[in-house]
């Protein structure tokens, strides 16, 4: 119970009633309407009555609970933000001009462009540009005959545009003839974003 005004009738004190939402006098029991005031005074109090019995884990617990909600959706948001970049960043490279030469000038660019070897060739050379790199990368270029992968290698890259070429010797010579082909990957994606098809005969 709270204590508001003196009673209108007698002077005495007036208790809020809560179950009943109105004043009544102790002495006389002459009711009275609550004014919006006593009400929202009435309601404030019933609320501080409650947190101050409330036992201190459970208002620990809904302390803890508002707080880490919030922080809980920021970190999802970043995490999504940065994975949405990765993918973005990863979407907007490509490869162009990739071809297999016999040779690269000394420039490091291709002689000429083949879509088949002699099988008693010293190397096979594939050469490609890479675009849109914003952020470093790495290229991993996968060798292969058939079903068979014959090498595997990684480079990082760190340009817009970067011409890139990579080869590899016969461990003897001649070449198997047959089909062979050269995947290109970026970072850990596990489908080549090129394939260039060869023969050797």
């Amino acid at each position: 119970m709270l204590s508001t005004e003196r009673c209108k009738a007698c002077g005495g004190d007036v208790e809020i009633n809560a179950s009943l939402g109105i004043g009544v006098c102790r002495y006389c029991g002459s009711k009275h309407p609550l004014s919006a005031e006593d009400i929202n005074v009435m309601n404030n109090a019933q609320k501080a009555q409650r947190i101050q019995n409330m036992p201190d884990s459970v208002a620990a617990k809904k302390h803890r609970r508002k707080i880490l909600i919030p922080i809980i959706i920021i970190t999802l948001i970043i995490y999504a933000a940065i994975y949405i970049a990765g993918m973005n960043s990863t979407d907007k490279i490509s490869v162009s001009d990739a071809h297999m030469t016999t040779a690269l000038d000394s420039s490091y660019n291709s002689v000429d462009t083949v879509s088949s070897f002699n099988k008693n060739a010293d190397k096979l050379v594939y050469v490609a540009t890479v675009n849109g790199i914003e952020e470093n990368v790495n290229v991993k270029i996968v060798w292969h005959y058939g079903d068979k992968i014959l090498n595997t290698t990684n480079v990082e890259l760190t340009k817009d545009k970067y011409h890139l070429y990579a080869y590899i010797t016969p461990v003897k010579k001649p070449w198997t003839t047959g089909s062979y082909y050269v995947e290109l990957y970026i970072n850990s994606d596990t489908n080549p974003i090129n394939s260039t098809f060869f023969h050797v005969n």
